[in-house]
This record gives structure tokens, C-alpha cells and sequence, in this order.
């Protein structure tokens, strides 16, 4: 079976924001920057505009005025490779920039356990591994301070966001994610995050919208989970499952039915894939 293809690192660029959002005053994010007229980029640059400041939140602890963060996707292992060719970014990122070595900081993320990255590492006398943190390990021997962090290891109380990008959601950090997109629409762009959310998560949202106490995006708030789902309008990208674009716009009020529907379909039995396709041919014969 062909693994489906999600953008992870567009969601990741938003996870992270998400993950150091009380900094977003005093950090600056760029997606896939640059290093040159070459297609040479790094994943994610962030530059701390008041270098005076600390940061304490656990995965950007180490943090100095220029951050290099490499993403791997779920699906992909974090070689020596990779290893590599980031601290090689590093240094070409250093001179062209013409920043001290000194106020640089590489951080790898990754979903699969990088147990023989680590293990290699730890061979080499050059190097010192150490893990102050479940899912987090700090690598010292190498010019500039390196950390290497664990997603699925990491606690979601902590980092919600990049512990929950994934396809393999637990029912709970769901819960977490829905019950935050207000908050965290205020404060960035999230749209991709949810949308790979929701498409490597189907089943389990489904399971989530289709639980009585879990319906609220918050207690003080009308809105629901389905609500967010229709902001976002991936409803209608699901529902037309697969569709040519627009095919089943229909009426709001057939799409708020399509969206109860495929809950209801859900409950009998069918995937997420066959509600889908179920509520398409309805709207399309005219019959929702």
C-alpha cells in the first residue's frame, strides 16, 4: 500500500511556531531559507532579534541569536547524513551571513528514534550525548551546540504541537490540538498544521468528533469541533472525496449536514473514506 504524501515540513513550520509562541516578540521565523542563488536551504531559520532574552521552553532551551532546525517527516529516519549536511548548511550559512560560529545552534527534529544516529555518536570519543530530557538529547564535540529532539518521546503537556504531527495522534493530544485552534489562530497562521492534521488523522478525528463530552472546542466557548473543521473547509476536501475542487460546495446549511452525516456514518461502521464518498454521491444526487 502507497503511504500518502503529506507537506509535514509546511505543518512542522507552524508547529514550531506554535511550541514558542510566548516568544514570537523576539523570535524570527523563516521556512526553508535560503543559503544562496543555489537550491541550497535549511529547513527553518529562527533568529532571536533580543539576544538578551532566554528561553526556557524545553525544546528551544539552547537557543542563541541564529537557530538552524532541520525536519524529518514521520515517515523518514534521521541519519549521519543528515547529520552532516545540516552542520554543513551551518557553516555556509556562517559565512554568508557573516555571523560569529559562536551565535549559532542546530536542532534536529524527528519522529522515528534516531537510535543509530545515537549510538554512532556515543562510539565516537569526539562526542558526548546526553538527554536532559525525555525526548531530547544535547550533543556536545561538534563546533556549534546540537540538539536532537524525539518527537513521539516529548510531553505533550509541554509540546503539544510537534509531539501531535504525526499519523498516529493519541485520542487525548486531539483532543488538546482541536481544543487550541482558537487560541493559537490569534497568534499564527496555523491552517497547515490542521489540514495535515486532520488528513493523517482521520479515523482518530472522526473517533474524537463522534464522542458526546468531546463535541466543545473550549467550556467557555459555542464553538465545536465540526465548527473548526468547516473554518478551516476541510470539510468540503473530505466530503468531496477526491473529487474534481468545488464539485460539492452545495448550500452552507448541506455542508453543516455533510459534516453531521459523516459522523453518523462513522458510528455505523464505515471509514472515514467511505463516509466521504457516501455523502458525496448524496450531495451530488441531490438527496442531503
Amino acid at each position: 500500500m502507497t503511504t500518502p504524501k503529506y507537506n509535514w515540513h509546511t505543518a512542522f513550520f507552524a508547529a514550531i511556531q506554535a511550541e514558542l509562541v510566548d516568544y514570537l516578540d523576539v523570535l524570527e521565523f523563516s521556512q526553508e531559507h535560503l543559503l544562496n542563488d543555489q537550491p541550497l536551504r535549511m529547513d527553518v531559520l529562527i533568529i532571536k532579534q533580543k539576544p538578551g532574552v532566554k528561553i526556557t521552553k524545553n525544546i528551544a532551551s539552547h537557543f542563541k541569536e541564529h537557530n538552524i532546525v532541520e525536519y524529518k517527516s514521520p515517515q523518514k529516519s534521521l541519519t549521519m547524513r543528515d547529520y552532516l549536511k545540516t552542520i554543513g548548511y551551518a557553516y555556509i550559512y556562517q559565512s554568508i551571513a557573516r555571523v560569529d560560529y559562536k551565535k549559532i545552534t542546530i536542532t534536529y527534529v524527528c519522529t522515528r528514534s534516531p537510535v543509530k544516529l545515537i549510538n554512532t555518536l556515543n562510539n565516537n570519543p569526539l562526542y558526548k550525548v546526553s538527554q536532559p530530557h525525555p525526548g531530547i538529547y544535547d550533543v556536545k564535540g561538534d563546533r556549534f551546540p546540537i540538539r536532537i529532539i524525539e518527537s513521539k518521546s516529548l510531553n505533550a503537556d509541554d509540546s503539544l504541537w510537534i509531539k501531535s504531527l504525526c499519523d498516529n495522534v493519541e485520542l487525548e493530544q486531539a483532543a488538546q490540538v482541536m481544543k487550541n485552534y482558537a487560541f493559537i489562530n490569534e497568534k499564527i497562521h496555523p491552517d497547515a498544521y490542521y489540514h495535515i492534521f486532520f488528513e493523517a488523522n482521520k479515523n482518530r478525528i472522526m473517533e474524537l468528533m463522534s464522542m458526546k463530552d468531546a463535541k466543545r472546542v473550549s467550556k467557555k466557548d459555542s464553538e465545536t469541533f465540526e465548527d473548526v473543521l468547516v473554518k478551516l473547509n476541510w470539510h468540503v476536501k473530505w466530503i468531496t472525496a477526491g473529487k474534481a475542487e468545488g464539485k460539492a460546495e452545495g448550500k452552507a446549511e448541506g455542508i453543516g449536514i455533510g459534516v453531521a452525516k459523516v459522523i453518523e456514518l462513522i458510528n455505523q461502521g464505515l471509514s472515514p473514506d467511505e463516509a466521504a464518498k457516501k455523502i458525496y454521491e448524496e450531495q451530488a444526487a441531490g438527496s442531503v
